[in-house]
């Protein structure tokens, strides 16, 4: 009669151990599959928001948003641009989703009436966003109360009102020169952005004491995504932000370009080992 023969215990741990190698060999590639997957789709949004933004100016004659006069929700980017999308998930890249997480390269912001700061009561993109600012009636008479997204607009790109009407740094068309290094929307801690090349660089991902670190944040592997002014999007190397033209007087050879001199050890660590530009 023949006999079955059943695996041994080192047999069996040995599997095992090989299962868990190879565990352990494609989780970090599975992952990173993953993080590239969720990088395409964010860059998808951009070209949404490309025919978005371009079909608001070609129905202005080329003006850049214009913040005209009116309650202050009104001349907010999302609010400006609202007849021209239906989806708000629109405002959000794919991995900055979350309106209760809202620091760190992985953060949203929200804009309430009064509101600079995000509120960990924000509902999830598409649940009741807009809704009367609770316990302050003051701001009751506002139809929409509250914006939420992981998305900035650069303010430089706006036909700006009052104080910033005649500053000649502003952009305020659509028609310029090298319209592919200026940047419109980039993936933001804020709703908004208005920097410049001799910004300094966050010590640390997600730091928040200027506006070059609200966009300066690892949300793509060393990379951001973004829109320009020629309606391209693409990704943008944490390090290439300092060489953008961000508004008509930006020099492009600032002192954190490669042509300014800047020198790998000069970064904060955590950004030395990013591509340098």
């Amino acid at each position: 009669m023949c006999r079955k023969r059943a695996f041994t215990l080192i047999e069996l741990l040995v599997v095992i151990a090989i299962i868990a190698l190879l565990m352990s060999i494609l989780m970090p590639a599975l992952a990173k599959a993953k993080k590239q997957a969720l990088a395409v789709a964010c860059m998808a949004t951009y070209h949404q928001v490309a025919v978005i933004t371009s079909s608001y100016t070609n129905d202005n004659d080329g003006k850049a948003n214009a913040r005209e006069v009116g309650a202050h929700y009104e001349k907010l980017w999302p609010y400006v641009y609202k007849p021209f999308y239906k989806d708000k998930k629109m405002r959000f890249c794919s991995v900055a989703v979350n309106p209760k997480r809202f620091t760190g390269s992985f953060g949203t912001w929200n804009y309430g009436m009064g509101s600079y700061f995000p509120l960990p009561e924000f509902p999830m993109p598409g649940e009741r966003e807009f809704q009367p600012f609770q316990g302050q009636p003051q701001y009751g008479t506002y139809a929409d109360g509250y914006y939420t997204g992981s998305i900035g607009l650069n303010r430089f790109f706006e036909d700006m009102q009052g104080s910033f009407s005649k500053d000649p740094a502003f952009w305020r068309r659509t028609d310029v020169k090298g319209s592919d290094k200026v940047p419109v929307f980039l993936d933001c801690m804020y709703l908004y952005y208005m920097t410049g090349n001799e910004a300094e660089p966050p010590l640390y991902d997600g730091a928040f004491l200027n506006e070059m670190q609200w966009l300066c944040i690892n949300r793509h592997m060393g990379y951001i995504n973004g829109l320009f002014l020629d309606w391209s999007a693409r990704k943008v190397g944490l390090k290439e932000l300092w060489t953008l033209k961000w508004n008509r007087t930006s020099d492009t050879c600032g002192p954190w370009t490669k042509c300014g001199k800047v020198v790998p050890n000069d970064w904060p660590k955590w950004m030395r080992g990013f591509k340098d530009y």
